[in-house]
């Protein structure tokens, strides 16, 4: 978000959530990162939302009434959405996504904080975590980072390996 409003100043940013089975949910305008947390348990009728299990779930009554060969849903069908997400200073924060999801020996490490800490380091442009299969605990995180300019590979992976020492060891990258 810093980035867009640095980069158009002058433009109006809205936030819609939406998703195919279930149409949009609303939209806000107020610049902050993620959706009010005055949202859950609000039934305006129309559209609710819940978190399950850190799963964001929704009902609409702009839902689609099922999938082909199935039988329809009722009109008080929740959908989960596959987007996981947590509730910090009232707002609703996307944390990634239920697929996403990295198992490390059995801790859940989720790919997206990871990402926005790293890309936060000087010398990064772009970065990607993912798992890496891995025989004894299933699999290990992994980095690829994109440099800005001209940052010594070593150097790049040092800062990466620096940023995330204080994080639980299954969340720290094994490979960079």
């Amino acid at each position: 978000l810093a980035d867009l409003h640095e980069t158009f100043p002058g433009a109006r940013i809205s936030h819609v959530y939406a998703g195919s089975e279930f149409g949009s949910t609303g939209s806000v305008r107020d610049g902050l990162d993620g959706l009010p947390a005055a949202l859950l348990g609000r039934a305006d009728g129309d559209v609710a939302i819940k978190i399950v299990d850190g799963e964001l779930w929704v009902r609409s009554t702009a839902a689609m009434v099922g999938y082909y060969g199935e039988p329809d849903l009722t009109d008080d069908h929740w959908w989960p959405t596959g987007d996981l997400v947590e509730v910090e200073d009232d707002r609703i924060r996307f944390r990634g996504r239920k697929s996403e999801v990295i198992n490390v020996g059995g801790t859940k490490v989720h790919p997206l904080p990871l990402e926005e800490r790293i890309a936060g380091i000087d010398g990064v442009r772009a970065v990607r975590v993912y798992g890496r299969p891995n025989p004894l605990v299933g699999a290990v995180v992994a980095v690829d980072v994109v440099p800005e300019g001209d940052v010594e590979e070593g150097v790049l992976r040092d800062a990466v390996r620096a940023a995330c020492a204080d994080l639980p060891r299954p969340w720290q990258p094994r490979v960079v």
